[in-house]
């Protein structure tokens, strides 16, 4: 793997840009606090015009939850949530998972990330100009992984679980076969 070198980001040339991209994805998988001093760059991207971008922003910001010993990611939290009541299902899914991975590294915003998650049941997602139910159903698949993280959390919130058991019947088999899965698997 060449030098990151986030200039890249900037690059006219796509294959140079989304290798850049894909790149500081897997260093803030493995090394958070190495790409953590570049937060900046990351936080930039989130108000880019650029979709892929973003959406890679989206997930770095997330992995570097684990080395922000100052606390910059704190301000963040609001404006992931605010993706997922925006039109996009790809920027919500990647939002949520980003908050999930914040939730588990900074406890502190787990109830409002956990509450906005349930906010998903009524979002409106798009998907080629055509609101799309669908759209909407991956999303909530997407809340459920999270969930599936935090047991204990769950186990105690008849919200949770309640939002959970409405999940069973979901007409997106995949999002009906978590929901099932999670309620037996939190079975106290």
């Amino acid at each position: 793997m060449r030098k990151l070198n986030l200039e890249d980001l900037k690059s006219d040339n796509a294959e140079t840009k989304y290798h850049c991209a894909k790149q500081a994805i897997a260093l803030s998988e493995k090394n958070p606090k190495g790409l953590y001093p570049q937060l900046k760059v990351f936080t930039k991207l989130l108000d880019g015009e650029n979709r892929v971008l973003k959406w890679v922003a989206i997930i770095i910001i997330g992995n570097l939850a684990r080395a922000d010993a100052k606390s910059q990611i704190d301000r963040l939290v609001p404006k992931l949530i605010g993706f997922l009541k925006g039109k996009e299902m790809i920027t919500a899914n990647n939002a949520i998972m980003a908050l999930g991975k914040i939730a588990a590294s900074k406890p502190k915003f787990k109830g409002k990330i956990f509450q906005a998650f349930l906010g998903v049941e009524k979002a409106v997602y798009y998907n080629k100009g055509q609101v799309s139910p669908e759209c909407r159903n991956i999303a909530l698949g997407k809340a459920l992984e999270v969930f599936s993280l935090f047991k204990t959390d769950v186990q105690k919130s008849s919200v949770l679980l309640a939002f959970i058991g409405r999940q069973v019947r979901n007409s997106r088999p995949a999002t009906g076969r978590k929901a099932r899965v999670l309620l037996k698997a939190f079975k106290p």
